[in-house]
């Protein structure tokens, strides 16, 4: 299993009940395809670098987990019919790095 951390920016006019509803939606997926979900990260509402559909702010959320080569592919297709959506952008994380991080660099 091959370890990979997603970002997705989220319409932040959503309300917050449904903006978890999402999050776990997410959660549910993984689950479904065998994939273990490291953590969750709900960074909360902040500046885009660039104006998506009228807006200058996004929910960002980092997802870090484990799964197999074509999860990637299926969960971003799954997520592209999603217009509460903005984004994602998924990087594959080292086999050697650290599970979590404990402390942060400054």
């Amino acid at each position: 299993m091959q370890r990979y951390e997603t970002i997705l920016i989220i319409d932040p006019d959503l309300p917050e009940d449904e903006i978890e509803g999402i999050i776990e939606g997410v959660k549910e997926f993984f689950a479904q395809e065998g994939a273990e979900i490291i953590k969750v990260d709900q960074w909360g509402k902040r500046k885009l670098v660039y104006e998506i559909k009228k807006k200058h702010k996004g929910v960002y959320v980092l997802l870090d987990y484990q799964g197999e080569s074509d999860i990637v592919h299926k969960f971003e297709t799954k997520i592209q019919i999603d217009e509460r959506i903005y984004r994602c952008q998924t990087i594959k994380i080292d086999k050697n790095a650290p599970r979590e991080i404990t402390e942060e660099v400054a």
